[in-house]
């Protein structure tokens, strides 16, 4: 750990240790902690899958800095609405200070785009890659994509544990932010590990009626970014209301993330809930990995002809080693990163070659390497046969979601109270777990057969939005 980082540790764990004489309330599950705690929360869903924003149209915005405008999910920016006029009715009528960054709320930041963001990811993979194969000459004798896959699965076993390459990896790690599941508001675009800036928040005048009114209208408070809200899926609160002369009217008002939930779910019967929230909302994000990761290999390998179209074979003769250049295949489509986001697909010729009995195989192992799960090889090639028998019986989605089950590495997690371990493993399990010997991913996945259509026992030519 660098002295940077150990010193903004340091800084963390002293600021959390005396967070309640700051102003915060006990840990009663109304404030968020990103840093040790939730770290998925808005990135998974009940059932502790990776999910993401199945339509645009659920989004809304809600007042931006300046004349701007943010996104956040709509039931988020009906709470958050009259969370900003209840703050600033108490500014008008004295019960909260008016000079204070805490009276006309507006949001700096809000949902962003998984899509976007796991598009750059890529591409930071890709430029890597290419250097990995730079490295010792290992690109030189790339004369087509599957020598190509080769050489990229071989590169993966030391990378894709810290930077996933699947989009569910991608967003079960800790490179994706929370904010792609629009439950999150921040107000402002500040430095999250900043000691002076929460200091900032904590000591204004309004922080405690801030933080209260929060709660009241479903909102969490971060513990370490007191500036960013994010909604409490369990919160539902109800009250007398009062008139202008403080006097009870006999009626009552409703707020909470589950009001504002069913308002827009056109529930009327009963209150909204997470589980109404995640089916309606979100679609889990496995079940457009298998067409995301061949699109994008598809992509990194026309990319790699594109940059370096010749190769450079070794051949042995009479006279000793030859150097003959000979032109890598080229699929015939201009590629360039601006232009893959919205790419339609790979050609016939390519998916006629590598179709899904390929690519199942391929995403299974990419997913044992980046969740870390423990298979001995025996396992491995039971849940390779597996997935590859649901693809031929039932259909491609059966095996992803049988993948899926095999590979995440969660629990359900119901998102109702804070717990030490974000992950959602109870004690008891998570000691079981970390006594387990260590994943030796490597050897595990490297008897199964890598070329398109190979048999799983056969060994292999292995080296949204």
């Amino acid at each position: 750990m660098s002295d940077s980082s150990s010193k903004i540790y340091k800084e963390n764990v002293e600021y959390r240790d005396n967070i309640d004489d700051q102003g915060y309330p006990p840990f009663e599950g109304h404030t968020m902690n990103f840093l040790e705690e939730r770290l998925p929360f808005g990135k998974i869903d009940h059932e502790s899958d990776p999910v993401v924003i199945l339509d645009p149209s659920v989004l809304a915005q809600i007042k931006g800095e300046g004349n701007g405008t943010v996104l956040v999910c709509d039931f988020v920016a009906d709470a958050f609405a009259e969370f900003r006029m209840h703050m600033m009715r108490a500014a008008t009528n004295g019960s909260i200070v008016k000079k204070s960054i805490l009276t006309d709320l507006r949001g700096s930041r809000g949902w962003s785009s998984v899509a976007d963001l796991y598009h750059s990811h890529l591409k930071k993979l890709y430029d890597a890659f290419i250097k990995f194969l730079d490295e010792d000459g290992r690109g030189r004798n790339v004369t087509n994509f599957e020598e190509f896959m080769q050489q990229f699965m071989h590169w993966s076993y030391g990378v894709a544990k810290g930077s996933p390459i699947t989009r569910t990896g991608f967003i079960a790690s800790t490179q994706c932010p929370v904010s792609i599941g629009g439950l999150t508001i921040e107000l402002k675009s500040w430095n999250h590990d900043s000691k002076r800036l929460r200091k900032i928040y904590i000591e204004d005048p309004n922080f405690k009626f801030y933080r209260n009114a929060a709660r009241k209208f479903g909102f969490m408070v971060d513990k370490y970014a007191p500036w960013r809200l994010t909604c409490n899926l369990s919160s539902h609160s109800q009250w007398e209301t009062r008139d202008t002369n403080g006097e009870l009217t006999g009626e009552t008002s409703q707020a909470g993330t589950r009001f504002y939930m069913s308002e827009r779910l056109g529930i009327l019967d009963r209150t909204a809930d997470y589980r109404d929230l995640f089916n309606l909302y979100y679609s889990k994000s496995y079940i457009e990995d298998l067409d995301l990761l061949s699109t994008y290999l598809f992509l990194f390998y026309q990319n790699f002809v594109e940059q370096f179209p010749v190769a450079v074979k070794l051949l042995s003769g009479k006279c000793g080693l030859t150097k003959i250049q000979v032109q890598r295949y080229n699929y015939s489509q201009e590629m360039s990163w601006e232009n893959q986001i919205s790419y339609a697909g790979p050609p016939t010729n390519f998916t006629t070659k590598y179709n899904d009995v390929y690519w199942i195989q391929k995403y299974l192992e990419l997913r044992v390497i980046e969740s870390g799960v423990f298979m001995s090889p025996s396992e491995y090639r039971v849940k390779a046969k597996r997935a590859l028998k649901l693809n031929f019986n039932i259909d491609r989605g059966a095996a992803l979601d049988y993948i899926n089950r095999e590979t995440k590495g969660y629990i359900r997690n119901q998102f109702a109270a804070p717990g030490k371990f974000w992950h959602g493993y109870q004690e008891a399990e998570l000691s079981q777990i970390q006594s387990r010997p260590p994943s030796n991913v490597v050897s595990t996945v490297r008897g199964v057969g890598a070329s398109p259509g190979a048999s799983i026992s056969g060994g292999g030519s292995m080296g949204g939005y």
